[in-house]
C-alpha cells in the first residue's frame, strides 16, 4: 500500500484518528481499523482509475496492481508518489465521510456533527475533497507525466452550481 493514516492532514482530516497526547483510547484504534480497511479497498481501485491507459497496454500476464513506476527512487518520481498519495488521502476521506456522515440507530437516522467544528457542511467537505483530488491529479498528468489524463471519474470535478 502507498498511503497510511498519518498521510491523512489538511481538509483530509479525519476527526479522532489519533488519540490526545498521552491517551490511548479504543476509539481511536477502532477508527484508525476502519481507514484501514478504507485504504485496502479503495487505493487499488483509485490506482486502476489513474493508470488506466497503462493498464491497458499491459499484457494479460502483468499484474495490474502494480506500483512500480512509483519506487524507482529518483526525484521526479517520489514527486509524483506524494501528489498521490495527497490524491489518494483526498479520495479514501471522501468515500470515509460519504459512508459515515449518517448512522441508521434504532432512533432514527443520525446526521454526524463536526467534531470541534472541524466539519459542519458534509456536502461541502465532500466536494472540497474531490475537486481538489481532481485538480491534483489533472496536474500530475498536464506537468509531471506530460501526457493527456485519462476520461474516468477521478478527472472530473463536482459541479456544485450545477451549470
Amino acid at each position: 500500500m502507498i498511503l497510511t493514516i498519518n498521510d491523512f492532514h489538511g481538509e483530509a482530516n479525519i476527526p479522532g484518528l489519533f488519540p490526545s497526547v498521552g491517551t490511548v483510547s479504543t476509539a481511536n484504534i477502532v477508527l484508525q481499523q476502519q481507514v484501514e480497511e478504507y485504504i485496502k479497498k479503495y487505493e487499488p481501485r483509485f490506482l486502476k482509475r489513474f493508470f488506466v491507459e497503462k493498464l491497458r497496454s499491459l499484457t494479460p500476464s502483468s499484474n495490474e496492481d502494480s506500483d512500480e513506476g512509483l519506487d524507482d527512487g529518483n526525484e521526479i518520481n517520489s514527486e509524483i508518489k506524494e501528489k498521490i498519495k495527497f490524491s489518494l488521502s483526498h479520495y479514501v476521506a471522501y468515500h470515509f465521510f460519504r459512508k459515515e456522515s449518517q448512522k441508521n440507530t434504532p432512533i432514527g437516522n443520525i446526521i454526524a456533527q463536526g467534531e470541534n467544528g472541524q466539519r459542519t457542511d458534509i456536502s461541502r467537505l465532500l466536494v472540497l475533497l474531490w475537486n481538489q483530488m481532481v485538480e491534483n491529479n489533472i496536474e500530475i498528468y498536464d506537468e509531471m507525466i506530460n501526457c493527456k489524463h485519462p476520461d474516468t471519474e477521478i478527472f472530473k470535478n463536482i459541479n456544485v452550481f450545477n451549470f
